[in-house]
């Protein structure tokens, strides 16, 4: 069996869908669940777009990410 790393490049996860964050890393939901960022409507719209909908942060919202154990590649967003 694969365990799914929790290492991501912060372009893809940005561009992963809700629900794609939400399945590869369960302890994003709580992060996630917060910002008012959830799976209601199929979770279909990419991180980077719901955050922007919502008004949020990308650097915050991966602050909390990383504290929540995923891991990126890259030190911060761009």
């Amino acid at each position: 069996m694969t365990v799914p790393t929790t290492r991501v490049r912060v372009g893809a996860l940005l561009a992963m869908p809700v629900r794609d964050v939400a399945a590869r890393w369960p302890a994003a939901l709580p992060v996630l669940g917060r910002h008012g960022l959830d799976t209601c409507c199929g979770g279909t719209h990419p991180l980077g777009m719901a955050l922007t909908a919502h008004g949020l942060g990308v650097a915050q919202i991966l602050e909390e990410l990383r504290a929540a154990g995923l891991e990126t590649d890259e030190p911060e967003a761009g």
